[in-house]
């Protein structure tokens, strides 16, 4: 028969878990040129143009872009289906092309990038024993569980940043209609492809916020 105190549980090391998800913070601030101000400048054809990205990077942000572009009720075609990487054309070119696709605006928009180093020191934390007491019958019996004191921290984490320069071109009188200036960060799990998309997306609600797209349809 077992008595008081005899039955104490290995100590248990309780490692905390925590659900880490990347999230990216932008800004962006736009500037509508004075000729644009006060007339009603309608875009029904976009191209959207990815600069200095990687191939992966042109292609995913394309393909979110146009997707935001169609979400306001103007087409979009991806910049890539009317140059493709693996063509090198004139800017002169380039524009007659796009043209020649029906595209009437050009929403541009090229990245600068770089990590920030943090260091998140050690931190202890303490452990706790805890105590249950269980009867049956005329028996009384202790159950002890102890959760060692452990350290978290004690390492060093590395963050994506983003600053972007975008404008939108009238591409039948070549003239700049709107310029933004953007910036965006995020977490260990943020890759710079989230930043992109992130800070593209930002820029066309500027774009929303100025008049220059209607409000998204339902």
């Amino acid at each position: 028969m077992f008595k008081r105190n005899d039955m104490k549980k290995i100590p248990l090391l309780i490692v905390p878990i925590f659900l880490l998800v990347g999230c990216v913070t932008t800004k962006t601030t736009g500037f509508v040129d004075p000729d644009y101000r006060d007339v009603d400048y309608q875009i029904s054809t976009v191209v959207v143009r990815v600069l200095r990205a990687t191939m992966e990077e042109t292609q995913i942000a394309e393909q979110k872009l146009t997707e935001k572009f169609h979400a306001h009720n103007v087409k979009a075609i991806k910049f890539t289906d009317i140059v493709p990487p693996t063509r090198n054309y004139e800017e002169d070119k380039i524009a007659r092309l796009m043209k020649e696709a029906g595209a009437d605006s050009v929403f541009s928009f090229f990245t600068l990038r770089d990590t920030v180093q943090s260091y998140v020191p050690p931190t202890y934390h303490a452990g706790a024993t805890t105590s249950q007491v269980n009867t049956i019958g005329n028996h009384s019996y202790v159950t002890k569980s102890t959760a060692p004191g452990y350290i978290s921290g004690g390492y060093s984490t590395s963050a994506p940043i983003m600053v972007s320069s975008a404008w939108l071109i009238d591409l039948n009188k070549g003239k700049l209609v709107w310029k933004a200036e953007g910036e965006a960060s995020g977490n260990e799990l943020t890759g710079f492809s989230d930043l992109l998309v992130d800070i593209g997306t930002d820029a066309i609600d500027d774009l929303v916020e100025k008049g220059i797209l209607q409000e998204a349809s339902d």
